[in-house]
């Protein structure tokens, strides 16, 4: 199947579970627990998905928040989508309510590891279109770790620019 022969329903179920796999892919890169993931099949309380999490300082909280909305809009527009495709993609969220409330600027400075990570959010993604859920241990494994204590060595050679995704 491609991308072509998807309906505009799938398409924006991609462009959801891409969104909240960003989420959990930064929370686990922050130290903090993936409670769930979830993508919806209709919508609930006004959103088409949302994930849980704990663990988190306020610092990284805004990262995190900041990730789903840039995954979401890298995925529709390509690497280094522009500044107004992400604030559209933030316009009237919960995670634009969140940001706007905790105050500052984008947190932009994030683009750069999540970009080094995006086959694990494409991963993490293709899970949660699939599934409609994921949790901790799912997020990990789209990093190619397997519990938390690989964690340490991963961000490394993130930092270092020499992890690469793992083969599934």
């Amino acid at each position: 199947m491609k991308l072509n022969d998807l309906t505009p329903a799938e398409r924006e179920r991609i462009a959801t579970a891409m969104h909240e796999a960003g989420h959990a892919v930064a929370i686990v890169l922050a130290g903090g627990r993936v409670g769930l993931a979830e993508v919806y099949d209709t919508e609930r309380d006004g959103r088409v998905g949302y994930t849980t999490h704990t663990g988190l300082s306020a610092e990284d909280e805004r990262g995190v928040i900041y990730a789903g909305p840039y995954a979401e809009t890298r995925w529709k527009f390509g690497r280094n989508p522009a500044i107004t495709e992400i604030r559209a993609a933030l316009a009237g969220t919960c995670d634009h309510a969140e940001l706007i409330t905790d105050g500052g600027g984008l947190p932009r400075e994030v683009e750069p590891a999540l970009d080094a990570v995006w086959p694990a959010i494409k991963a993490l993604g293709a899970d949660l279109f699939r599934d409609g859920r994921a949790g901790h241990d799912a997020a990990l494994a789209a990093l190619g770790a397997q519990s938390d204590a690989d964690m340490p060595r991963i961000r490394s050679l993130i930092e270092a620019r020499l992890w690469a995704a793992p083969s599934i």
